[in-house]
């Protein structure tokens, strides 16, 4: 199964955005914490999952060792 620990939360945003902006919003996952080593999720996958079957974008960033923090603001 695939992010089951996920799913719930992203049935519950996408339902929110709808509600208040209608189907045209455009979504983000945004991943944190990728300078910790130990990954749940490799990025080809994650990458794969948020364009292909979720249809929204996708970027990783950490705050910690400040990489991709302006990138995730301008998306």
């Amino acid at each position: 199964m695939l992010y089951p620990s996920i799913r719930p939360e992203k049935s519950a945003c996408d339902s929110q955005i709808v509600a208040s902006r209608g189907r045209s919003a455009p979504i983000v996952v945004v991943a944190n914490k990728t300078d910790v080593p130990a990954r749940a999720v490799r990025r080809e996958l994650a990458e794969a999952v948020a364009a292909l079957r979720w249809r929204c974008g996708y970027v990783e960033c950490s705050a910690k060792q400040n990489v991709n923090i302006v990138e995730v603001s301008s998306v």
